[in-house]
């Protein structure tokens, strides 16, 4: 169970880097073409 449990643990945070990604390589190329 202990095992199963930490699989479903990484496999959240990999789909929540998955999620984020999008949005921070949109605003590191909004921050490359208007820098503050």
């Amino acid at each position: 169970v202990r095992f199963l449990r930490d699989i479903g643990v990484e496999e959240d945070a990999i789909g929540g880097v998955i999620v984020r990604f999008p949005a921070l390589l949109t605003y590191s190329l909004y921050k490359k073409i208007r820098p503050a």
